[in-house]
């Protein structure tokens, strides 16, 4: 993790004109660098090509003999999350120290329906005791799978979420899936679980669905809760 950190803090120095040094040197300064389209990269042992948000081809800086690459491009070949906030001017690389709810960040229903819809009533976000304040409510679930997608966009570097079955008579069927339909975690929650609870390293992730069944011809509910760091 040290060295993928490395690895960006040395393409934002340069990227976002960060001067690294004595305090009294300027924010900004300007310097000549030039694009050098004949550098190859690899990746794990395979070709690879850095790309802007928009999926573009990107071609390194080459600066005073140095190579630099874009934070972005770096973070998500390396599976290292990286945020900007352009109000504070903060880059923020890898785990947060404060929790995010993921109500509070986009998310997409996979069905054009209204059995899924995030939530802060106390109906569902209290559980055994516990006020889990907002959460995500996934209504109606029967045989057939009901679905949405967290949008963590490559912002985060983990997601802690909590599954809660809201009719413990019944058993649950869980997935959580990433960009490339790679199920990250398979979860069954049989009658009179409990809330359960996962942790999932999310670095360089931009989706992540979450698909939901329980019984044949069931009106079931999920309660889905958690927070990104």
């Amino acid at each position: 993790m040290k060295k993928k950190l490395l690895a960006i803090i040395i393409g934002v120095s340069l990227v976002f004109g960060i001067t690294i040094g004595a305090t009294a040197a300027p924010v900004l300064e300007k310097i000549s660098a030039h694009f050098d389209w004949s550098i190859k990269f690899q990746l794990n042992g395979k070709d690879w090509q850095p790309t802007d948000q928009s999926g573009k081809k990107i071609a390194p800086i080459v600066y005073q003999g140095a190579t630099y690459l874009p934070a972005r491009s770096i973070s998500e070949a390396l599976g290292v999350a990286v945020d900007w906030n352009g109000k504070s001017r903060t880059i923020t690389l890898g785990e947060r120290l404060i929790s995010i709810p993921i109500i509070r960040e986009k998310m997409e229903r996979v069905q054009d329906n209204s059995s899924v819809f995030k939530t802060e009533d106390k109906a569902y976000t209290v559980n055994d005791g516990i006020d889990y304040k907002s959460g995500v409510l996934m209504d109606n679930l029967n045989s057939a799978a009901t679905s949405f997608s967290l949008v963590p966009d490559n912002k985060f570097q983990k997601v802690e979420l909590t599954f809660i079955a809201l009719n413990k008579q019944e058993s649950y069927r869980i997935k959580v899936s990433d960009d490339n339909g790679v199920v990250l975690k398979d979860i069954t929650l049989s009658p009179g679980s409990a809330a359960h609870n996962v942790t999932l390293d999310i670095g360089g992730v931009k989706n992540l669905k979450i698909s939901a069944t329980s019984k044949l011809g069931g009106k079931e509910k999920l309660f889905v809760t958690g927070s990104y760091k």
